[in-house]
């Protein structure tokens, strides 16, 4: 039987951010900058297993920093805003050398599988942060998968590494083909779109999962593989930029059975193709002869010319998937 669930959540809103629906070099504008006093920052991976030793690098002019892990989603309160990021921690504050360019080793513990990032500050409001997943050291511990879309996240990430002016994204350039997934995000590290509602949601309702960004997805052998390890292959959020192996072992895993679940518009809609550290675009899925509602249930179509307003989403027929 295939089972595909477009949406989940009561009261769970998707909104894109207002750069991306035609990028600010197109307009003229100026392209975003990091805040005062950001301390830079970014893992080398986009997830660790736990027990691994993650590296991570940390960027700017004070001289040291206090570096302290944190899960997202137990917090009870909202962020302040855009740039700000909550969590329970889960390491004790940790004082590391920072004086420029820094390499720094963060060994993780026996955490349990989820989202989490680096908080850095300094005295004199020095404030920095760093998005990581953590998935369980054997795949497979529960039997549903939350998948972050990772991908998405850079894709959206404006930051001007080469100076020139213009964000390295194609949001900025349409004439930009690939993205440098190794960037720390704006926003003093927060992405755009870093599913703040659903962790808490899924957090204080005792929920369990093995969670995996897009590069564990990709790693998958099969979609037989996917179906031997999971019943549910959740997305999260804004799972847009999907290679064509993941296509096919997503595609797969539902023919043999498996459930999915999308929790946003405008999933499994363009193609990218892994580079090393770099992700390139290729063309609209539907334009490659793959339509993305054969595999979600649901097209995206031209949200941004606001002809249909975001709304909650509204969950009718849930008897009919207690598999959920």
């Amino acid at each position: 039987m295939r089972r595909v669930l477009a949406a989940l959540l009561v009261g769970v809103s998707v909104v894109a951010p207002v750069a991306g629906s035609s990028g600010y070099a197109l307009t003229g504008g100026t392209p975003p900058r990091d805040e005062p006093r950001t301390i830079r920052a970014a893992f080398a991976k986009r997830s660790y297993a736990t027990g691994d030793r993650a590296l991570f690098r940390v960027t700017a002019s004070v001289p040291s920093a206090t570096l302290r892990i944190f899960r997202a989603g137990p917090e009870r309160r909202k962020p302040k805003g855009a740039d700000d990021m909550l969590g329970a921690a889960v390491t004790k504050p940790r004082a590391i050398a920072v004086g420029g360019p820094r390499t720094v080793f963060v060994d993780i513990g026996a955490w349990k599988s989820g989202f989490y990032f680096a908080r850095l500050e300094a005295p004199g409001g020095w404030l920095g942060f760093a998005p990581v997943v953590v998935r369980p050291k054997v795949l497979g511990t529960r039997r549903v998968a939350v998948v972050l879309p990772t991908n998405t996240w850079q894709a959206y990430n404006f930051r001007d590494v080469d100076g020139n002016g213009v964000g390295d994204t194609w949001y900025a350039n349409p004439q930009i083909p690939c993205v440098d997934l190794s960037r720390p995000y704006l926003d003093r590290g927060v992405p755009s779109m870093v599913v703040r509602g659903f962790m808490r949601w899924f957090e204080h309702g005792g929920r369990a999962a093995d969670f995996l960004a897009d590069d564990d997805l990709d790693r998958m052998k099969s979609g037989r593989e996917l179906a031997r390890l999971y019943d549910l292959v959740l997305f999260a959020s804004h799972e847009e930029y999907v290679t064509t192996h993941v296509y096919d072992i997503v595609e797969r895993f539902r023919d043999l059975g498996g459930n999915l679940a999308f929790l946003s518009a405008n999933t499994f809609f363009y193609r990218v193709e892994r580079r090393g550290d770099r992700m390139c675009r290729t063309g609209l899925w539907h334009g490659l002869g793959r339509i993305d509602a054969a595999l979600t249930g649901v097209h995206y179509q031209g949200w941004w010319e606001e002809k249909y307003p975001s709304r909650p989403y509204t969950v009718r027929g849930a008897e009919t998937a207690p598999w959920l």
